[in-house]
């Protein structure tokens, strides 16, 4: 296909194999099945226009881009099932468009679910966040990325006044699951 590049990759499940049917289609390739064999599948169809240099650009760079540069963004949460990729696009997209990129992940370092425990004071949070990160949290030029939040369901609460309390900063969060994890937890509606 003369408009797109395909990428093959090991084949970990039926599921995987047949996500890959629309992204064939799309690109008009109707024998779809020659390439769904047992041992490779095509993983993804990038278009010329979403390659910059050797990397892929996907379609999340430029939705980030997007809410970087809202008047009106909020604390972003990005929501997906595991292994798709949220981390690594909210840690690439940090690097890449921030002075500095502080990453708690609430899954690995439970310890620092304190820190959304008490009062949900913006400041208060963003100072302790400094000290375990060892690293400054400055309006406009860091992203604050909480991965793994479905993990503290406090901190999902804490995005609210985050926002409301310190509206230049830029905030970022990913979970799986989450609306599982979150239970009877609130879920600060309208301002994510």
């Amino acid at each position: 296909c003369e408009s797109a590049r395909m990428i093959q990759a090991r084949s970990r499940s039926e599921a995987d194999r047949f996500n890959c049917i629309p992204l064939l289609l799309k690109a008009g390739i109707d024998n779809w099945a020659s390439f769904l064999s047992e041992d490779w599948y095509i993983v993804q169809l990038i278009e010329r226009n979403h390659f910059q240099g050797n990397a892929m650009r996907r379609n999340i760079d430029i939705e980030l881009e997007r809410w970087k540069d809202s008047d009106r963004r909020k604390p972003l949460l990005v929501r997906g099932a595991r292994q798709v990729g949220k981390s690594y696009s909210l840690a690439e997209f940090g690097r890449s468009h921030f002075e500095s990129f502080v990453t708690v992940d609430l899954e690995k370092k439970p310890h620092l679910h304190r820190v959304f425990s008490g009062d949900l004071d913006a400041r208060r949070i963003v100072g302790d966040l400094e000290v375990e990160a060892g690293a400054r949290i400055e309006p406009g030029k860091t992203l604050l990325f909480l991965d793994e939040i479905q993990a503290c369901p406090r901190a999902v609460t804490a995005l609210r006044y985050l926002h409301e309390e310190i509206p230049g900063l830029h905030v970022a969060a990913a979970g799986s699951l989450l609306e599982l994890a979150m239970g009877e937890a609130a879920f600060p509606v309208g301002r994510l």
